[in-house]
């Protein structure tokens, strides 16, 4: 179907596009609070080993080698009684047990210690963390640029209507159910993956759509009554490979983007947090969500078990086909096999 149209009224917004606009913001402002924090540690460490006059020379009672996390070494001295102090270093190899290291004590602060060695961890690593951040933040928001730039010139493409058929592809578990529309252009169909919207699970498996598109670039679909779908990655000529088209089926046990927000959070903190610090573990997961929202279009674990009735198609809008009373596929989309429990 080749005619032309008017724009189609969005009925909903854009939950998709909230949700990779604002995971954008929450971890700019994320490194941004990251960033003061290890610029305040440095200016705090510098300064409080400027004030430390007072240098020992400190023996290595122990030296803990771990091979996935920050080596440990454990210093003593002496000044009438023993003291002992704990230091974060690269490589315990470098500093074996019975070996002499200098040490700086502060006058004003016992429990301040700072070693005179380059191999362990201060400003400078700092430094680097605060260069890798800043570095991050620029790249991040180069690439949602981009994938915004992107869109909006594919959404300014000139709209025709087509005949869809939504299809779903699930990972394992059935706990991940992206949408497809398989659009006919003639002759030729045409596979877009889709931003995954709340009203989709409310779709008929046929209608008519009105898409937009530039040159051979994907697809920006309206959908009458409901609102709009934005493209993830290009419009296949094929069926795309590893992934079987079906029918919707429904599935009570799938997670929301909410659920796999803090499911991967608590992952990623608990894990970092034990290995590098807090602080490193909330800045690698914002930036491995952003990944995840980024490469997914922000479909990542969709609600497809929302009520249909919670999205109903809005009243008033042109249907451009009875999608109330689908009329039958033309071709059977058999439904995915279910495993035989043992």
């Amino acid at each position: 179907m080749t005619d032309a149209s008017p724009a189609t009224p969005r009925a909903y917004p854009s939950t998709s596009l909230r949700w990779a606009v604002g995971s954008l913001v929450a971890v700019l402002a994320l490194s941004v609070v990251v960033i003061l924090r290890l610029h305040n540690r440095v200016d705090a460490y510098e300064a409080g080993y400027a004030s430390a006059t007072q240098r020992v020379s400190a023996t290595v009672v122990s030296s803990q080698n771990f091979s996935r996390r920050i080596d440990l070494v454990t210093v003593e001295w002496w000044d009438g009684e023993p003291h002992r102090h704990t230091f974060e270093v690269g490589d315990a190899d470098n500093f074996p047990v019975g070996s002499v290291i200098a040490v700086r004590l502060s006058d004003t602060a016992p429990d301040e210690v700072y070693a005179e060695s380059s191999n362990v961890y201060g400003p400078a690593d700092w430094r680097v963390g605060i260069g890798f951040l800043i570095a991050g933040m620029i790249l991040a928001t180069l690439v949602f640029l981009a994938r915004g730039a992107w869109l909006w010139r594919a959404a300014r493409g000139p709209a025709r209507r087509y005949r869809a058929h939504l299809l779903y592809s699930y990972g394992k578990f059935d706990w991940i159910g992206v949408p497809w529309l398989s659009i006919e252009d003639n002759d030729q169909t045409w596979y877009q993956c889709v931003m995954w919207e709340p009203w989709v699970a409310t779709l008929h498996e046929q209608a008519v759509i009105e898409g937009r598109r530039t040159g051979n670039g994907p697809f920006v679909i309206d959908v009458p009554g409901y609102g709009r779908l934005w493209p993830v990655g290009r419009a296949r000529r094929r069926e795309p490979r590893l992934q079987n088209l079906v029918r919707r089926h429904p599935n009570r046990y799938r997670l929301s983007r909410v659920g796999t927000a803090m499911l991967l959070g608590a992952l990623l903190v608990s894990y970092g947090t034990a290995v590098f610090g807090w602080l490193t573990a909330a800045a690698l997961f914002g930036y491995t969500w952003l990944l995840t929202v980024f490469c997914a279009g922000a479909t990542a674990l969709p609600v497809p078990f929302l009520r249909a009735r919670t999205y109903p198609r809005i009243p008033g809008l042109q249907s451009f086909t009875p999608t109330d009373n689908p009329a039958p596929l033309p071709k059977p989309y058999p439904h995915r096999p279910r495993r035989r429990r043992s």
